[in-house]
């Protein structure tokens, strides 16, 4: 009884700590952002000061408008001082009589314009006064005099710029003060976005100090010191609510405080042992809180990243990916692969009654070259696309691409031609097209369709869970989000179909996993087809049988029976059987409904061409062997000179071929790693060591090596085997694991070094030495013979696999 008792109250006291210190955090980060006291108005302070305002939409601290305290000239535009007004937001306020007003002043961030204006009734406003933008950077005063409204409700809004918004100080006047303009309270405001990246920090070293102090044995003391990493961690998420929506320094931060958090949880459950060791379920429900975060980073935190210029408001719709393959896919048959801009540019003629030579200077790809030109150059070819449509076709698109130029701004939308268009394959064409072929481009219709990789996505992590286990999910969910790898300026969040080849392999794993070698092989072709990328998945898939056989002639010194040869390739012969059938029946369906010479012939020649040209996005092996950083892109382009951008390519090519010999040296090494590494190795175990080999095939954009969440699966082991020999210590998924995550906390710097080109550059390097130690590890531990507690197939080994 004392000892339920005592149980009772250690927990009671953990509880009682943990409430303390999050209503302390909680106090801490709100403090100054509640209702404000109201400060009499007084001679020459204005109609509004201390007034909190009668209705307000979307504004913060609406007290620091009118609390007579300014922030310095310069100061940031999001501080302790200043109240944030969303595009469409608005404050409103109640004189309580009709009364004249004469002049007006407002601190807001300079670049912007910040709207006055009058109302009787408080719903039909009349224009007052506009305080547009001005010289100097940050927050900036505008001063209105000798105006002539008049009316009981004021209100402010804001517009233009760049979209960031905010207010230090407002006023109105029913007499202009004797001394104008009137001087105000003046503190220097610290950045929140600061504060935020300061206190995340904060959050990670207490958790990783208390990861390394906290054990099993650890007094009560120690155990309540939870309590201040998750203080800590309210205090962060107040300060990333106050700087909400969350820009991208905030959450480069919160994802490298993840995945470090989440390595030295592994490091210090693998090396604890003894007294030291930690308790198991610490760590997983340290992994489980953290790989909710980290989804949660990849969707940007909830709010919608994308901008509708047309409902001035924020949007799902990834517009800049959907305005390229919505409409490939929906009129695949009319713009094939070469004519999406050429009729993007058609349409904005028609749609805006505008002739070809007021948009003449206007830079596009040719999608036949790869080159650009500008519209003066193919004024034939872009009259001539529109034959390719039926009149009707023809309205349909231009009322689609009008809804593009819309929600893109005119500007956006013919910069968007300078896009490499759409290169995904005639499969994946065939399927959007089933998707798209009879809906109108809307913000209803890419919302809904962006909501199938959502979809996909949470189907892959329960079948990986209950196929890999809950320790296997976890670290795939940690990777999926705190990589950089997604990004470049954003991720795909709002496209559609764009997660579908990795879920495919995720789901190819689990069921060759599962002993279902047929569908796994099926679905290996299925992502193969999709983004041709995993095709090097399907080469490597048919490793541990060929290792099967090499060890099985040594062992018998002899070549096997047919019989023999059939059994022991049982499963890579399913796997193979699978991906063929796959193959056939894809490739013939999207052949007949297009066309094989105009689908896949077409496509083939168009990723030829794309993958001569480099790009600064790009990562992998060839990217590192073209680098040079005396000619970076930010020495070599000048935005000013059309050739500056041909010259870096030029450049990058020449590099390229002078360290060809090298680039085959690192194909060989990296293949005969990878080979290596899936002897005695299940087939998924292989298809996803196939993947590793991508960067140095191939010459990806960066956002396709998303594929690396994956990755953690390359460590795992039969569960039999996990549980009665390995138990909770299992050195090579802890390794896989954490090489991962340290590659991820290492991108963290890279996002500060410069120019795209140089940042993938360092992101390719890392990349390939990532690889190199995951691959090298995994043949580490097939020498070792740890390798061979399982055979292809995840039984046993036969005598000749266990002799060899």
């Amino acid at each position: 009884m004392a000892q339920r008792l005592a149980r009772r109250a250690g927990f009671s006291s953990w509880f009682l700590a943990a409430a303390a210190i999050a209503l302390g955090a909680a106090t801490g980060s709100c403090t100054g952002s509640g209702g404000g006291s109201a400060i009499p108005p007084g001679p020459g302070q204005g109609l509004l000061r201390g007034k909190l305002p009668s209705s307000a939409v979307g504004v913060t601290h609406t007290e620091r408008l009118t609390d007579g305290v300014a922030p310095l000239a310069g100061n940031f535009w999001r501080t302790e001082l200043t109240s944030v007004i969303p595009p469409g937001g608005r404050v409103i306020y109640d004189l309580g009589q009709s009364t004249p007003i004469h002049c007006a002043l407002v601190e807001g961030d300079n670049n912007d314009h910040y709207r006055f204006s009058v109302s009787e009734d408080g719903q039909a406003f009349m224009p007052l006064w506009t305080g547009g933008p001005v010289p100097g950077a940050g927050m900036r005063f505008r001063y209105g005099k000798d105006l002539t409204g008049q009316g009981r409700y004021v209100r402010v809004t804001a517009d233009g710029g760049d979209g960031a918004y905010s207010v230090g100080e407002l006023a109105v006047y029913r007499d202009c003060p004797t001394e104008w303009p009137p001087t105000f309270s003046e503190a220097n405001g610290t950045s929140l976005q600061e504060t935020a990246q300061f206190r995340l920090w904060l959050f990670g070293l207490a958790m990783v100090i208390f990861l390394l102090i906290h054990n099993r044995q650890s007094r009560d003391l120690v155990r309540l010191l939870i309590v201040v990493p998750i203080g800590l961690g309210l205090s962060a998420a107040f300060s990333l609510a106050d700087v909400w929506p969350v820009d991208e320094p905030e959450q480069f931060v919160l994802r490298t405080v993840v995945a470090a958090i989440a390595l030295v949880a592994l490091l210090r459950e693998a090396f604890g042992r003894g007294a030291s060791a930690v308790d198991r379920r610490w760590i997983t429900a340290i992994l489980s809180v953290l790989s909710l975060i980290s989804v949660m980073c990849f969707y940007h935190l909830g709010p919608p990243q994308f901008r509708d210029n047309s409902k001035h408001r924020r949007t799902l719709v990834h517009p800049w990916d959907m305005r390229v393959y919505f409409p490939v896919a929906k009129y695949f048959r009319e713009l094939r692969f070469d004519g999406l801009y050429l009729a993007s540019v058609a349409a904005y003629l028609d749609n805006n009654s505008v002739t070809p030579e007021r948009i003449a200077h206007v830079r596009l790809r040719d999608l036949r070259d790869n080159h650009m030109r500008t519209v003066s150059e193919i004024v034939p070819e872009i009259q001539g696309v529109r034959s390719r449509f039926s009149p009707e076709r023809w309205e349909e698109f231009k009322k689609d691409m009008r809804y593009f130029q819309d929600v893109m701004g005119a500007n956006d939308y013919l910069g968007s031609l300078q896009d490499h268009g759409g290169n995904a394959t005639p499969v994946w064409i065939m399927q959007a097209y089933a998707l798209f072929r009879h809906a109108p481009a809307s913000e209803t219709t890419m919302t809904l369709s962006a909501l199938i990789d959502p979809l996909l996505l949470i189907i892959t992590f329960i079948v990986i869970g209950r196929t890999f286990g809950l320790r296997a999910v976890l670290l795939v969910m940690i990777m999926f989000g705190a990589t950089d790898y997604s990004r470049f300026g954003t991720n795909l969040m709002g496209s559609t179909l764009r997660l579908d080849w990795m879920c495919g392999m995720g789901l190819a794993a689990c069921a060759f996993k599962r002993r279902r070698y047929a569908l796994g092989g099926g679905l290996v072709a299925y992502a193969g087809l999709i983004r041709a990328f995993p095709a090097l998945a399907a080469f490597m898939m048919c490793a541990p049988g060929i290792w099967w056989l090499i060890e099985t002639v040594r062992a018998g010194k002899k070549f096997p029976s047919l019989s023999a040869l059939r059994e022991g390739l049982r499963p890579t012969l399913r796997a193979i059987a699978g991906g063929l059938g796959t193959l056939a029946v894809l490739v013939a369906l999207s052949s007949a409904l297009f066309g094989l010479s105009g689908s896949w012939g077409a496509w083939f020649e168009k990723i030829r061409i794309h993958a001569e040209q480099p790009n600064t996005n790009h990562v992998g092996l060839r990217n590192v062997l073209a680098y040079d950083g005396d000619r970076v892109g930010q020495r070599v382009i000048d935005n000013s000179v059309v050739e500056s951008w041909a010259t870096w390519q030029r450049e990058q090519l020449e590099r390229f071929e002078a360290r060809k010999p090298i680039f085959y040296l690192g194909v060989l090494l990296y293949t005969g790693l990878a080979f290596a590494a899936c002897r005695r190795r299940r087939l998924d175990q292989a298809a996803l060591a196939g993947l590793i080999l991508i960067p140095i095939f191939f010459y990806p954009a960066n956002y396709y090596c998303h594929y690396v969440f994956l990755l953690p699966l390359l460590g795992t082991r039969d569960q039999q085997t996990v549980d009665q020999q390995l138990a909770s210590r299992d050195w090579l998924f802890t390794y896989v694991s954490a090489v991962l995550l340290a590659m991820t906390v290492m991108q963290y710097p890279t996002l500060f070094t410069g120019w795209s080109d140089v940042v993938y550059t360092w992101q390719s390097v890392i990349l390939l030495v990532g690889f190199a130690a995951i691959l090298g590890g995994l043949c580490w531990d097939t020498w070792r013979g740890r390798g061979a507690q399982t055979s292809i197939d995840g039984e046993e080994p036969a005598p000749a696999q266990a002799a060899a």
